[in-house]
């Protein structure tokens, strides 16, 4: 069993439940705080979570779909200033990475995790901001270290355990 889907079946919770609780808390963070791009961002979150509930049968095209919105919120006018919970689905995202793909799969989707975090870095609000990149790149470090080490230990229990 992994991670998240291991809980929802202790829990007695089906597996897209938890992509339906990020999307719930994703959307009310908008409307509480009213930012600028909300629209963007709560159509954003719809697509996130729908991704998000085809990870198991589709790992790769989960990471990409998701990576994709994440990348083009920031020229979408969405900004990472105003808001804190897109951190979930690039944690997810990266867990997933490790956790779900191998070889060339999971190559693609580390290249593609680094395009999007620096594409929605660079152009946070509609407005490109090279200070933002960098000083963004070490919290991004910090919340993709752990992500990775999570996802290569599940990954490595797994395939012990199918051993």
């Amino acid at each position: 069993m992994r991670g998240v889907e291991a809980l929802t079946r202790v829990a007695g919770v089906h597996p897209a439940a938890a992509p339906v609780i990020l999307w719930i808390l994703l959307v009310a963070e908008q409307l509480a705080v009213r930012p600028p791009g909300m629209t963007v961002s709560i159509v954003g979150a719809s697509v996130v979570a729908l991704a998000l509930c085809l990870r198991r049968s589709h790992p790769l095209a989960t990471v990409l779909v998701v990576l994709a919105v994440l990348a083009l919120e920031g020229p979408l006018g969405v900004s990472a200033r105003t808001t804190s919970l897109p951190v979930l689905p690039i944690f997810w995202v990266i867990f997933l990475a490790f956790a779900a793909l191998h070889g060339r799969d999971r190559a693609f989707g580390l290249v593609a995790v680094a395009a999007a975090l620096t594409i929605g870095m660079t152009f946070d609000g509609g407005h490109l901001d090279l200070a933002n990149l960098e000083h963004s790149a070490l919290f991004t470090l910090a919340l993709c270290v752990p992500a990775a080490v999570t996802g290569s230990y599940v990954d490595s229990r797994h395939r012990y355990a199918a051993a």
